[in-house]
């Protein structure tokens, strides 16, 4: 197992934006990097890293990342270095993103309606029976059985197919995977 430990990850730290997008660019083998810059730069977006110090490094260095929204669950980008890979890096960010999802308190203002009544809800993923449900929800190649493995290992399921989501990458079809977990709305 690696040894590793995560911190959060921000486009304001040294040279973190370049890591980042190399360690994309590297893992994917194209410019999956760009998307990452795009998502950083979004306020409600979060960035968390995976850093390894090895015997051999004197510094920390980035192995693994996720982006992602602790608001509406989010999870844009997940990406860990091939020499990590099958080592808890991926599963520890994915659980740390669903507990900042789980944590993270908000209220939606929704805009009077037609009738001149105002809506409000105070958790964007539902509220029923005093529960919330968090949900945390990622988009992935339709023919991309490991990471879809990976996923479902980790209590995903598998929600809907989006034809043409990835048109532009050749194969089309995403895969939406959920993660969900019901809490009091009440405080305990």
């Amino acid at each position: 197992m690696a040894t590793f430990h995560l911190r959060p990850c921000s486009s304001e730290e040294d040279d973190m934006m370049y890591k980042i997008i190399d360690l994309a660019n590297a893992a994917f083998e194209d410019d999956t990097g760009d998307y990452c810059y795009a998502y950083m730069q979004k306020d409600c977006f979060e960035a968390v890293g995976a850093f390894s110090t090895g015997q051999d490094e004197v510094k920390e260095r980035l192995v693994g990342c996720a982006i992602y929204s602790p608001f509406d669950g989010n999870l844009a980008f997940l990406c860990v270095d091939q020499a990590y890979r099958r080592q808890g890096v991926g599963s520890a960010l994915v659980r740390h993103c669903q507990e900042r999802v789980c944590e993270t308190e908000f209220e939606l203002e929704f805009d009077s309606d037609s009738d001149g009544e105002s809506d409000s809800e105070s958790e964007s993923n539902g509220e029923s029976n005093g529960e919330i449900m968090k949900e945390v929800y990622v988009h992935t190649f339709e023919w991309r059985r490991e990471v879809r493995s990976f996923y479902e290992s980790l209590g995903f399921k598998a929600e809907c197919e989006i034809p043409d989501y990835y048109k532009e990458k050749g194969n089309g079809i995403a895969v939406v995977y959920i993660w969900s977990q019901t809490k009091p709305s009440y405080p305990l």
